[in-house]
């Protein structure tokens, strides 16, 4: 009579659950079912989406890569940063940029003629610029923001521009002090303290290192000095 019974009572219970099973059926899913499905499917869309947008995006950049090393000089440097304006391989191709005007211009400042000069000037001033531009740009990438500053503070030294010089070595030095570049900026810095200033010797006179190359840098084809 009890394994009767219990079989009946397993049954009865069966029957109950397929009878609320149909019964859900019929009225639908319910709506915290429907929010809980709706929830899983954002997510896995989501994921979807980062994972494309990722793959993308480093396909993207490995073509802009191999692009940028094909680029030969400032002007078309100067183009790819702007056809690709806001991505890593744009920065560096303005930081390669202002690497080649500031190498390429720093030997001609004391070239025969004043007009040379002057358009050496220009290209150096605009490599600071670039340079400047880069080291706000790229506080994501330490490294890459202090070369900049660096490259900044000697490009403005070399135009005698001193206080933009000092100022950019001592952003460098309290930006970024614990690396081993930030450490060298310091003394740099000093150097144009009244107490700290270069003198180099002319006809038995000392005469400050900067004003004497500003002279330099003004003189024109026949001057004796």
């Amino acid at each position: 009579m009890k394994a009767e019974h219990r079989k009946e009572l397993e049954k009865n219970a069966l029957a109950d659950t397929l009878s609320k099973a149909l019964e859900g059926l019929k009225r639908g899913p319910s709506r915290g079912t429907v929010i809980f499905f709706s929830v899983i499917l954002v997510l896995v869309l989501g994921f979807l989406g980062i994972r494309y947008f990722w793959n993308w995006s480093a396909q993207s950049n490995s073509s802009r890569w191999l692009q940028l090393e094909e680029q030969p000089g400032v002007k078309e440097l100067e183009q790819f940063a702007k056809d690709n304006s806001g991505t890593m391989p744009a920065r560096i191709a303005q930081l390669q940029r202002a690497r080649i005007l500031l190498q390429e211009s720093l030997p001609r400042l004391c070239a025969d003629f004043p007009e040379k000069r002057q358009e050496e000037q220009k290209k150096i001033a605009e490599a600071a610029e670039i340079f400047e531009k880069l080291a706000d740009q790229s506080k994501d990438v330490p490294l890459l923001a202090q070369e900049a500053l660096l490259s900044a503070a000697k490009a403005y030294e070399s135009l005698g521009q001193l206080d933009k010089a000092e100022k950019a070595y001592k952003t460098l030095e309290s930006r970024y002090g614990q690396s081993g570049i930030a450490r060298e900026a310091g003394p740099l810095a000093e150097r144009f303290g009244p107490e700290s200033r270069i003198f180099v010797e002319v006809d038995g006179q000392k005469v400050d290192f900067y004003s004497r190359f500003e002279k330099l840098a003004e003189k024109k084809p026949g001057d004796s000095k």
